[in-house]
């Protein structure tokens, strides 16, 4: 069925009644959901500062979890240390994060431990602690060559899909202890009742649904258990299509959220005139009245786009690192080669923090 368009007033008058300061957004959604996918396009600041921010007023709402795509459960033990040490540790926070990945050594992530840290030092004695919960493992890129095969990826992921594995990490972790947790991740893996569309010369109008990611596996047996809220970013384009980019609902969400003075704001997506707004983007393909919705449950906003900034880069991340396990595992090689040199590394993981919008 064709979704009736809204006139502006109409949706800026929803905005002004339903919308919350995006902190208070979140915690809100707790009262009927217990995992909130906060999906982020990565490296960008303003994301990773307002978790810093919201860490005390999840504690307070008796959220006691904060989930991480960048971490694996092999540190767990040293993670659970470092955030409830007598003092904070930089070098075993950048072991921490260098250990899931030597090619993230963005300051804003690893300050997520500081400010979980910091929350728990102020608590009294016999308080329970804050968590960090890293949810995926270590891949294993040594050994990658060529081209993605399922011989060459098993080697990476070895510990199978991590996906799946992830998901099984929250489930254990948090919901079978009916506890809550809000989960910091990539976008594509905060889908709940989203198929991700792939084409495939096979199947029908070429089109195939994916529903394999981390949330649509949670979401399959917790239903109404999870919710997906979606953090302000660029949308990918059509296949094929210019710009490359696309501002979500075709720029109408920005265009109001400027209008309403750009104020921070979180708002509810689902069976709402915000969510029929309808959308083109690469998410759009294979799906007819298609509209932003059918993607998440909620969404925050923090700033236009354009006033995003990338993340700080820690200069200090590879202090005390061997440069061949540097090297040997470099993520997505495929993608962009491995480095060649100590400088070819910074210029790497430099440029990879700048927004190229």
């Amino acid at each position: 069925m064709k979704v009736k368009a809204r006139n502006e007033n109409e949706l800026l008058n929803f905005l002004e009644r339903e919308g919350r300061p995006p902190g208070q957004y979140l915690i809100e959604k707790f009262n009927n959901h217990d995992v909130i996918l906060l999906a982020e396009e990565h490296m960008i600041k303003e994301n990773l500062q307002f978790v810093h921010g919201i860490i005390p007023e999840l504690y307070k709402a008796g959220v006691y979890n904060l989930g991480m795509e960048f971490g694996a459960s092999e540190d767990q033990q040293l993670l659970d240390s470092l955030v409830t040490a007598e003092e904070y540790d930089e070098r075993l926070a950048r072991k921490i994060m260098f250990n899931y990945n030597v090619a993230w050594p963005y300051v804003e992530y690893m300050d997520v431990y500081r400010h979980a840290w910091m929350l728990n030092k102020s608590l009294p004695e016999g308080a329970r602690k804050f968590r960090i919960l890293n949810i995926s493992y270590q891949f294993d890129w040594s050994e990658f060559k060529g081209e993605r095969s399922p011989e060459n990826m098993k080697k990476v992921f070895h510990k199978g899909g991590h996906e799946k594995y992830r998901a099984q990490i929250i489930e254990q972790e948090v919901l079978v202890k009916n506890e809550k947790i809000l989960v910091l991740t990539g976008t594509n893996h905060a889908f709940t009742h989203y198929k991700e569309p792939v084409f495939n010369y096979l199947a029908e109008d070429y089109c195939r649904f994916e529903n394999g990611n981390m949330g649509n596996l949670l979401y399959e047996k917790y239903q109404e258990r999870i919710y997906s809220v979606v953090i302000h970013q660029y949308f990918r384009n059509r296949i094929n299509k210019e710009p490359r980019l696309l501002s979500p609902g075709n720029g109408l969400v920005e265009e109001l959220l400027c209008k309403n003075g750009n104020s921070p704001l979180g708002f509810d997506l689902k069976e709402t005139p915000l969510g029929e707004i309808a959308d083109s983007s690469y998410y759009s393909m294979g799906y007819t009245d298609f509209t932003l919705q059918n993607i998440f449950d909620g969404y925050i906003f923090l700033k236009p786009i354009n006033q995003l900034k990338g993340c700080t880069v820690d200069s200090k991340f590879l202090e005390d690192r061997n440069w061949k396990n540097v090297v040997d595992q470099f993520p997505d090689p495929d993608w962009h080669g491995r480095p060649d040199s100590i400088s070819d590394y910074w210029k790497f993981v430099t440029r990879n923090a700048m927004l190229n919008y």
